[in-house]
C-alpha cells in the first residue's frame, strides 16, 4: 500500500483490500462494518456496567461471567443472572446495543428460561433494564 497518500479510504475500497494489508494502515484501515462493531461492544459494555452499578446499590447479587472472554458456562447463557426482589424469581438479562442481535444459541437459552419460568429478555437500554428489575 506503500504511495497512498490519503488517511482515509472509502469502505467501497477497504472491503477490497486484505485485512493484512488493511492492518498496514492503522485506524485508516479499519471498515465501516468493523467500526460500528466496535463501537457496539464499548457500548454494550458501558450499558453492562451502569446495570450492574444499579443492581450492586440495590444489594442484589447478580452472576456476570468476564465480558469479551471465552465463557465456561453453558453456550448462549445471559450476561447477568440474578434474583428478582421480593419474589427471588430467576432474571436472566442478555444486553444487545445497537444492530447487535441475539445469536442462535443465546435466543435458544433465553426461549428456555422463559420455559422454566425465568424472566429472560434482551435488554437495549437502561431504561428497559430498569423496567425489567422494577426495585
Amino acid at each position: 500500500m506503500k504511495g497512498w497518500t490519503s488517511s482515509v479510504l472509502p469502505d467501497r475500497v477497504l472491503v477490497r483490500i486484505s485485512c493484512e494489508q488493511r492492518n498496514t494502515l492503522g485506524k485508516a484501515g479499519v471498515t465501516m462494518a468493523e467500526a460500528n462493531e466496535k463501537a457496539a461492544v464499548k457500548s454494550e459494555k458501558q450499558l453492562q456496567k451502569l446495570c450492574r452499578a444499579y443492581l450492586m446499590q440495590h444489594h442484589i447479587p447478580v452472576n456476570v461471567p468476564a465480558f469479551g472472554r471465552k465463557s465456561t458456562t453453558t453456550p448462549g447463557w445471559p450476561d447477568f443472572t440474578f434474583p428478582l426482589p421480593p419474589s427471588g424469581r430467576l432474571c436472566a438479562i442478555e444486553f444487545k446495543v445497537g444492530a447487535n442481535h441475539t445469536t442462535p444459541e443465546q435466543a435458544r437459552c433465553i426461549d428456555d428460561l422463559q420455559r422454566c419460568g425465568a424472566v429472560a429478555v434482551v435488554v437495549r437500554t437502561f431504561e428497559e433494564f430498569l423496567r425489567v428489575v422494577k426495585v
